[in-house]
């Protein structure tokens, strides 16, 4: 390796130089140092005629020997102190540098004349424990002197190196260890035959069903998993889904609002409608919907699966101007027939049917929301149970399709809760109906007793006492009379259609159809699935492919090796 001061001629001329030897003798060794210090510049030792008189070089010669026998150690043959810096720069605390003085029968004059490089090993080693029995070498202790100390001294080094930093080694071997064991669990087993692959992916299905029942019950305490995905937390996600649709059916299911006094007695729209406030039905455009308090997100790809699915119904914009009481009197006036002192029956259900317009939107709605956190818990937990994305893609295709089949059922069940309000009669056998009823007209009545003159006793504690005329003199005309009647009854059916329209979709649409129906989504990847699955099915599902195959070898032999270093570390 030429240094930086060499001309950029000489520097490739010197990096010309390169030998590959299978074996290496003696002879062949001293041929080579003679070819490599004509190209660094400097006398061959054995040419004392040459012309070039330079002793040193800056240049580097780089000797590599590798092989099963050679110990994992360095040499740096540096001429007296020259360049001492590259051994401090590489082993600052010199815990790993062993000072070597070579040659030291060269230092007397004229000596390298009698130097011999033409001897065998052992003549040479012979040569050398005579040198260290002559004055002035006798000094220098026997344990420091010769090749056989030096390799004992370099045995030593490397041993105590190699103690110093066992436990690190082991720590090393023993994190390689188990991150081979993680890549083979998460590949899974061998799945070279039907029979292998069928195991793997009923691994696959009864994990996915084991955790679907903890997200169900909220067992969130059974695996790690919940902590850190929030879309797993099924029961949790969907309960306040219900929640929100709840509190929007109350607040926003109705066309217009029902109408209170403020002191809670309900009166007689446009006699006193300056007096009036929005009820506990009534739709409050200023009040915050309540949104999920989890952080549920649906990636755009589950998003586009879903597109043939979901209603993805547009809001309603035709939002009514008038109030209820003007509203009814119109239509009580428009539907006026031959009949005497009644109402004309067909009123009522054309007002019940145009008061929850907005149901079918707010319903499907809800009911879209629901099954994007249902595909989203479904793709999460596969992604969780079967890490190979291969296998979880081609996985997720064969189940893609029973599971757009169980959400349409799901929908359809909501559109047919939907199409039995808009359309069928109003019905109840429910007692609520009538109590609700009976407390608004007596409402109205207290209301208006309450204007009536009276007499009160001194005893602020009795109620007040009314004369028989004053009652008999309360009376609204028979149109007034009709639109409250109208608005009552309308009122009382509704409160009671909207909680159990509400409870219908929570039970048949959410609870049956999406979560616990033996057919539903999440029953979909299941152990009964796999188990009808044919061995085309499987092939085309868990096969392993070659470069899975060759990964799987390569992890094999490498934990094998590294399991070996464990046992040797042991003894």
């Amino acid at each position: 390796m030429p240094t930086e001061s060499r001309t950029e001629h000489q520097s490739l001329d010197a990096d010309k130089f390169h030998r590959k030897l299978d074996e290496l003798d003696q002879n062949l060794f001293v041929e080579i140092l003679s070819e490599a210090s004509k190209h660094m510049g400097i006398r061959p030792e054995e040419d004392i005629s040459a012309t070039v008189s330079k002793s040193f070089s800056e240049d580097v010669l780089k000797i590599e020997l590798s092989g099963p026998d050679y110990e994992h150690f360095s040499v740096v043959d540096l001429p007296g102190l020259f360049r001492i810096q590259m051994a401090e720069d590489a082993d600052p605390t010199g815990r790993r540098t062993l000072g070597v003085l070579t040659k030291p029968d060269l230092v007397d004059k004229g000596a390298e004349d009698k130097s011999n490089f033409n001897v065998c090993l052992a003549e040479r080693n012979k040569l050398e424990k005579s040198l260290f029995q002559t004055e002035p070498w006798t000094v220098v202790p026997h344990d420091r002197a010769g090749i056989d100390a030096l390799k004992n001294r370099l045995n030593k080094l490397l041993v105590d190196l190699t103690r110093e930093n066992f436990r690190d080694v082991a720590a090393d071997i023993d994190q390689a260890v188990g991150s081979c064991h993680q890549r083979l669990q998460a590949m899974g087993p061998e799945r070279s035959s039907n029979a292998e692959q069928r195991g793997y992916l009923l691994g696959i299905a009864t994990s996915f069903q084991y955790l679907t029942s903890h997200a169900l019950d909220a067992y969130y305490g059974r695996d790690a998993v919940f902590a850190s995905h929030d879309e797993l937390r099924l029961a949790t996600v969907i309960k306040e889904l219900q929640e929100d649709f709840s509190t929007t059916m109350r607040l926003k299911g109705h066309t217009r609002e029902f109408w209170r006094s403020k002191n809670g007695g309900l009166v007689g729209a446009n006699r006193v409608v300056n007096q009036t406030e929005p009820s506990d039905d009534s739709d409050l455009e200023n009040l915050p919907r309540q949104e999920s308090r989890l952080l549920l997100t649906v990636d755009s790809e589950r998003r586009s699966e879903l597109r043939r699915t979901l209603s993805n119904l547009k809001k309603p914009m035709d939002i009514p101007r008038d109030n209820i009481d003007t509203w009814i009197r119109r239509e009580y006036n428009r539907s006026k027939g031959f009949e005497i002192g009644t109402i004309n029956p067909s009123l009522l259900p054309a007002l019940y049917h145009e008061q929850i317009r907005y149901w079918r939107y707010h319903t499907m709605e809800h009911i879209d929301r629901v099954i994007e956190a249902t595909h989203s818990f479904i793709f999460s937990l596969l992604r969780h149970v079967c890490p190979d994305v291969a296998i979880r893609d081609r996985l997720w295709a064969r189940l893609l399709g029973p599971l757009l089949l169980s959400y349409d059922k799901a929908i359809a069940h909501a559109k047919l809760l939907l199409e039995i309000e808009e359309l069928g009669n109003m019905r109840t056998l429910n007692h609520y109906f009538a109590v609700t009823l009976k407390k608004l007209r007596h409402s109205r009545m207290q209301k208006r007793l309450e204007n009536s003159p009276s007499w009160r006793t001194q005893d602020d504690k009795k109620e007040a006492l009314l004369r028989l005329s004053d009652v008999l003199n309360v009376h609204i005309s028979n149109e007034d009379q009709a639109v409250e009647d109208l608005h009552d009854i309308l009122q009382s059916y509704y409160k009671l259609a909207r909680k159990q329209f509400v409870d219908a979709v929570s039970k048949g649409v959410v609870d049956y159809y999406l979560l616990t129906v033996s057919d539903g989504p999440l029953r979909v990847c299941s152990p009964q699935l796999i188990g009808m699955l044919s061995d085309k099915e499987l092939d085309e599902i868990a096969e392993e492919n070659a470069e899975s195959a060759a990964e799987r070898a390569h992890i094999v032999r490498r934990l094998k090796s590294l399991e070996a270093g464990q046992e040797a570390f042991k003894t």
